[in-house]
């Protein structure tokens, strides 16, 4: 008999959720107050909300003796994509979001419909804006050349476009 494995988890401190609430993320991470602390694993926590496209990164710890701590940094929308008037908008990591058509008219535009290519030009666009924001702010509409093997990115009030290269630009 181990009377540590009787420990309940008592506390759940979460950080970084701006959109999603509280009760939102111990629904995806599965965990409530009052299990076996014995039953909580990390790993399977972070696991578990990552399945969430609303989540871009997520670290769990736990602490002694009753309390575990999340910390999430939520997906942003980078690009959209419009099919028969039906928006849809796009993390850095190329999953859907849930958002309005609002949100996604202000974002840039991908024309493509291979959810690979989707990805790669939505990770694309999650770097230029991270170093780049006043560029990717400019940006209207986003391709993938297949004969240039570039990312094809047109600006707004611009009569021409770009080709970046899919690494090192």
């Amino acid at each position: 008999f181990n009377p540590l494995e009787l420990r309940h988890l008592r506390y759940i401190d979460i950080e970084g959720n701006r959109m999603l609430s509280w009760e939102d993320v111990i629904q995806n991470a599965q965990v409530e107050p009052g299990m076996l602390m014995s039953e909580v694993y990390p790993d399977s926590i972070e696991k578990m909300l990552m399945h969430s496209p609303l989540i871009r990164s997520v670290e769990v710890e736990k602490h002694f003796p009753s309390s575990v701590s999340i910390v999430l940094e939520e997906s942003k929308p980078v690009a959209s994509t419009f099919d028969a008037g039906k928006a849809t908008v796009y993390s850095e990591r190329g999953r859907v979001l849930p958002f309005s058509t609002s949100t996604a008219i202000r974002l840039p535009v991908v024309d493509s419909e291979s959810s690979d290519e989707i990805k790669s030009i939505c990770r694309f666009l999650s770097a230029m804006q991270k170093f780049d924001p006043r560029q990717y702010a400019l940006v209207s509409q986003v391709g993938w050349s297949k004969e240039n093997l570039a990312f094809e990115v047109f600006f707004r009030d611009a009569e021409f476009h770009v080709l970046y290269p899919q690494t090192g630009w």
